[in-house]
C-alpha cells in the first residue's frame, strides 16, 4: 500500500487514465495527473464526479482504497 497519501476531489472532475497515470479534468484547469502508486486513499465528495472504470482498475491494483461520500462506499483492493 502506498505511504498514506490521501487524494481529495472536492469538486467537479473527470478521472481517467493517461498513460499509466490517473489523469484529473477540471473545467479551467490545467489537467492534473497523479500515479496510482502515490496513491493510498481516494476520496470523490462532489456529486458530478466522473471516472472510468479503469481508474478503478489501476487504483485496485496499486492497493489502494476509493472512499465515495456523502454516501459513504469504501472500496477497497485485497
Amino acid at each position: 500500500m502506498p505511504d498514506n497519501r490521501i487524494l481529495l476531489i472536492e469538486n467537479p472532475a473527470h478521472l481517467s487514465v493517461d498513460l499509466g497515470r490517473i489523469r484529473i479534468a477540471r473545467q479551467d484547469h490545467e489537467d492534473a495527473h497523479v500515479l496510482p502508486a502515490d496513491i493510498a486513499v481516494l476520496c470523490l465528495h462532489h456529486h458530478t464526479i466522473s471516472l472510468t472504470v479503469n481508474v478503478l482498475r489501476i487504483l485496485a491494483e496499486a492497493g489502494a482504497a476509493v472512499l465515495i461520500t456523502p454516501s459513504s462506499v469504501m472500496l477497497q483492493a485485497k
